[in-house]
């Protein structure tokens, strides 16, 4: 059975245990039932166009897991390139 949800509200806390991110869902139904849906799965992550070396160099000793180069369809501006940074992992 599927129900429609209104999303009110969404934000994450941080797991006292594992320190990873919760997404918390906020929402009603059509009846006016409030619902919280959580989502552990989601990994953080950000992207910074161009990024130097020195850049590169800070987020390694930050713990943050750099990836490859990518592409951004929907970004306006031209950049050489684009750094995936995935912030939710712990060394």
């Amino acid at each position: 059975m599927r129900t429609k949800i209104f999303l009110t509200n969404v934000d994450y806390i941080t797991d006292p245990v594992s320190e990873l991110p919760i997404i918390r869902l906020y929402g009603k139904t059509e009846q006016g039932e409030s619902l919280v849906f959580y989502e552990e799965s989601f990994k953080p992550y950000f992207y910074l166009a161009s990024p130097s070396s020195h850049d590169r160099r800070l987020l390694g000793m930050a713990g943050a897991v750099l990836s490859e180069s990518v592409e951004l369809e929907h970004y306006q501006e031209k950049a050489e390139s684009y750094l995936l940074i995935d912030i939710g992992q712990k060394n």
